[in-house]
Order: C-alpha cells, then sequence, then structure tokens
C-alpha cells in the first residue's frame, strides 16, 4: 500500500465520523420536534380533562341559580298569599307555589344528581391527569437528552471537522482531488476500497484489466468501472 493510499484512508476514517456526526445532528430536530409535539399532546389532554370538569362545575352553579331563583320565587308567592282574601285567589297562589316547589325539588335532584357525578369525575380526573403528568415527565426527559446529546455531537462534530481538515492536510494529489470528486458525487462510503483479486470490493464487480494494471503498480488513482470508487492494491 502506498503512502497516498494510506493518507486516503485515514482522511476517509475521519471523513466517515464527520459525515456520520453532521447526519445524526440533521436528525435531532425531528426527534426534538416528535418528542414536542408529545409533550404538546398530553398538555392538551390535561386541558381537556380539567375544561370538562369546568364545564360540570359551571352546570351545577347554573342549576343553584335556578333553584334559588325558583325559591326567592315560592317565598314571594308566601307573601302575596298573606294578602289576599279571596279564595279562588288563595287556591291559585298555592297553586303557583306547589308548581314552583315541585320545579325547585326537580332541579335540586338534578344538582345532586350532578355533584355526585362530579365527585366521581373529579376521582378519575385525578388519575387520568397522573398519568398526563407522568407521561409529560418522562417526554420532558427526552427533550432535555435529545438537547444534551445535541450539544456533546456539535463538540464531536468541531473536533471530527479538524481532523478531517488536518488529514486533507496531509494527503496527496492528485489521489486527494480524486477523493474529494467522488465525496461529491454522493458515492456512499467508503469511498476507497481494497481490490479483491480482480474485484472492487466496494460493489463487488469485476474491473477491467486496465484498472487491474493501474491498481498493481498504484502510481495515479483508479477507480471502478462500475460504480466509481477508488480501488487499491493490499
Amino acid at each position: 500500500m502506498t503512502p497516498a493510499i494510506e493518507r486516503l484512508l485515514i482522511l476517509q476514517e475521519r471523513d466517515g465520523r464527520r459525515i456520520g456526526l453532521e447526519q445524526t445532528l440533521a436528525r435531532l430536530p425531528l426527534e426534538l420536534k416528535l418528542a414536542e409535539e408529545k409533550i404538546a399532546s398530553e398538555k392538551e389532554a390535561l386541558a381537556a380533562i380539567a375544561q370538562r370538569l369546568k364545564e360540570m362545575e359551571v352546570r351545577r352553579a347554573a342549576l343553584d341559580v335556578e333553584i334559588k331563583d325558583l325559591e326567592e320565587k315560592a317565598r314571594k308567592y308566601k307573601n302575596q298569599q298573606l294578602s289576599v282574601k279571596k279564595n279562588d285567589e288563595y287556591q291559585a297562589i298555592t297553586h303557583e307555589i306547589e308548581t314552583v316547589e315541585k320545579a325547585a325539588g326537580e332541579l335540586e335532584e338534578q344538582e345532586i344528581a350532578l355533584m355526585l357525578e362530579i365527585d366521581e369525575a373529579k376521582e378519575k380526573a385525578a388519575a387520568e391527569s397522573a398519568a398526563h403528568e407522568k407521561t409529560i415527565q418522562l417526554h420532558e426527559r427526552e427533550v432535555a437528552a435529545i438537547k444534551e446529546r445535541e450539544g456533546n455531537l456539535k463538540s464531536e462534530l468541531t473536533e471530527a471537522q479538524e481532523d478531517t481538515s488536518k488529514a486533507e492536510a496531509t494527503a496527496i494529489e492528485p489521489f486527494l482531488s480524486h477523493y474529494k470528486q467522488i465525496r461529491e458525487r454522493g458515492v456512499r462510503f467508503p469511498l476507497v476500497v481494497p481490490m479483491d483479486v480482480n474485484m472492487c470490493s466496494g460493489c463487488h464487480l469485476k474491473v477491467s484489466g486496465e484498472v487491474e494494471t493501474i491498481v498493481r503498480h498504484q502510481k495515479e488513482p483508479a477507480h471502478c468501472n462500475n460504480c466509481g470508487r477508488m480501488v487499491y492494491w493490499e
């Protein structure tokens, strides 16, 4: 193996690490977004639970107001009844009082049933809320871990970029230029691969006799006729 190839292999190893870190970092925003969306979803569920309880309390309060209004109406009828002298008027007011008191009684029954329903709903909501809170905490820890990982990866990437630059600085031309051209074409790593008898170990296809001859002498860059990777003789 020539010094030119040895140095390219060092560059390739460092380049691969750099690219791997860049790809991992590129995926983190999506992971973070998904985790934050899960937190938002859990918080929406908590808000929905609170809203249901609030609506039930509003209904109970409205019933309480109606009951008090009817009770006040009944009281006024009774006061009015005291000043009535005619029997038919007295009986008519009595009927109104009975009607109002019956309506108030029915509303009181509804309020009691609703209060029991609220108590059950609160108990159920407490259990559901605890579960959602626990899930939120798990996702929040996930978010914190992703952010911490992102910071660590950025530091590693800076180091990997420096290492790659150093390796490029020691690489030999024209091998370095050919390596960069292969990389820019988006060929999948590894870009520099050994020959396996007369086959490229990158794509596992046979290379031409001309390429094989160049590889054996290794005085200039040699490329696989099929995948375009740089090949060398071990």
